[in-house]
């Protein structure tokens, strides 16, 4: 057996720690459709909660309620199989997560344009922005 400077097998363990951490933090498809999973049943209880609300307050304006709700059934079967097919045609389940990306970015950006150009518009009408104590 050779003698090894002590300094090797702290190596080696650490090699191997580092190993076992990068097997273990890798990401698996399966993961991720149970992440989908889980957030898809997150937003159907949150959003069925909002719905009985507003019809137990009687806010719910029924006609508009099922145009929209068919809209997002197609929208929601069509966005289903595009995805579907993105996955199987890249073999990436990350497509999901760049798509998602993408969405939250363009609904930032679009509610920062929106928001600049609402307070723009109050502020040069004197409705936005600090006004005395004494004047209301």
């Amino acid at each position: 057996m050779r003698n090894e400077p002590p300094s090797s097998s702290l190596d080696r363990f650490s090699t191997q720690r580092l190993r076992a951490t990068c097997r273990v933090s890798q990401t698996s498809p399966q993961s991720l459709q149970v992440t989908a999973a889980s957030s898809s049943t997150m937003v159907l209880f949150s959003s069925s909660a909002a719905l009985i609300q507003f019809i137990l307050l009687h806010r719910l304006n029924t006609d508009y309620a099922i145009v929209f709700g068919a809209a997002s059934l197609v929208a929601g079967l069509l966005g289903t199989q595009a995805v579907s097919r993105a996955i199987k045609r890249s073999g990436r389940p990350s497509v999901v997560v760049l798509a998602l990306a993408g969405v939250i970015g363009i609904a930032t950006l679009c509610v920062a344009i929106f928001g600049l150009r609402n307070a723009a518009v109050q502020l040069r009408a004197g409705e936005l922005g600090f006004l005395g104590i004494c004047k209301r």
